[in-house]
């Protein structure tokens, strides 16, 4: 399935939009980034245009970030509620460890939670990931997310 598409900032400036209902592109609730389609500027809505007006320029991955470690980095985050969720093969698994920490959400369902840890350092819980999520918040399944000092770079 491919991912909703809109034309890139300095287009939709430029550029008549079209007035065929068919062209209506329904935005994403919980879709990741994707990649950039090189040559006919056209990008996902789900992403955000930088300045230049072209996503292919100024593009990073973004990263998790703890006491100069990555933690994770990753092209295919999931945005929930401002937090981006990792995918686990992104995730550098020496720098995690389980947690007995759990909570819950109403609408995604138990989080449990891992320690980030770097040498000698640990941030208790630091990091949360859904195992079995709520129906409404399958896309997130296993994917981790991150806080309590741990710094997202984009």
């Amino acid at each position: 399935m491919n991912a909703p598409r809109m034309r890139c900032l300095t287009h939709l400036l430029c550029a008549r939009l079209s007035d065929n209902p068919t062209d209506a592109i329904p935005l994403p609730i919980l879709r990741p980034p994707r990649r950039n389609v090189r040559g006919d500027c056209w990008v996902d809505v789900s992403e955000e245009v930088p300045a230049s007006g072209h996503p292919e320029k100024d593009q990073q991955m973004p990263k998790a970030r703890w006491n100069n470690a990555v933690i994770a980095d990753s092209n295919e985050t999931i945005i929930v509620e401002g937090n981006h969720y990792f995918p686990p093969d992104s995730v550098d698994q020496r720098r995690i460890r389980p947690s007995d920490t759990t909570s819950v959400c109403a609408w995604k369902g138990t989080a449990s939670y891992v320690d980030v840890v770097v040498g000698d350092e640990v941030n208790p819980s630091a990091g949360w990931f859904y195992p079995q999520p709520k129906p409404a918040a399958q896309e997130i399944a296993g994917h981790l997310a991150f806080g309590q000092g741990v710094t997202i770079e984009s």
